[in-house]
């Protein structure tokens, strides 16, 4: 983990170099980062999507031979095997955990002290921002995606970056800006596809 904590502090030193502010720096390698896994992140929602199929699949099965075990389980079975060619999808995610906590780890343990174009009521991108204003940023960039589930998303969302130092808000409101742009844009290359 070290060594992806390691690779990840240098490419935001070096997004430093280049922008002078340490919060666009984080917004660069988040970016950044988030682009390099965009092709896994969609290979995992075409699976889940081949999932949401699959399941409906196994329940018209269940439903159509419910009378005739033996022909129920043969029609599964071939459900099944050639269903397993398709979940390494599903693994993709946690290929990205790794990833995600070195991304994270690198920018909690920035040790700067320095204001920010992009929070200028912040004095120190390590400190809490006293104002709320990023934890409440991040959270409902956070929701937006996920309407649905919106009153424990935004109590999570504020119990988590609300002593989150603000170089750390600013990379969740990233994150979540980019997830949200990535959800419609798959919502729209997905909406006349077939999974299955």
């Amino acid at each position: 983990m070290d060594i992806i904590i390691n690779i990840f502090k240098t490419m935001i030193e070096f997004a430093f170099q280049i922008t002078g502010d340490w919060g666009i720096a984080i917004v660069l390698l988040t970016i950044t980062v988030k682009l390099l896994m965009l092709p896994f992140s969609i290979k995992q929602r075409i699976a889940m999507k081949k999932q949401i199929v699959f399941s409906k699949e196994i329940e018209a099965v269940k439903k159509k031979y419910k009378n005739n075990k033996k022909r129920q389980d043969d029609e599964l079975n071939k459900l099944y095997l050639n269903n397993s060619k398709g979940m390494f999808g599903c693994f993709l995610s946690l290929l990205q955990l790794p990833i995600i906590s070195g991304l994270y780890m690198s920018i909690s343990r920035l040790p700067v002290e320095a204001m920010i174009m992009l929070i200028p009521w912040a004095m120190n991108i390590g400190s809490t921002d006293d104002k709320f204003i990023v934890p409440l940023i991040y959270t409902i960039v956070s929701i937006l995606p996920s309407i649905k589930s919106i009153i424990p998303m935004l109590i999570f969302g504020l119990v988590i970056t609300v002593k989150a130092p603000i170089g750390l808000g600013i990379y969740f409101i990233t994150s979540s800006i980019f997830t949200l742009l990535e959800d419609i844009g798959f919502k729209i290359y997905s909406k006349n596809k077939v999974f299955a």
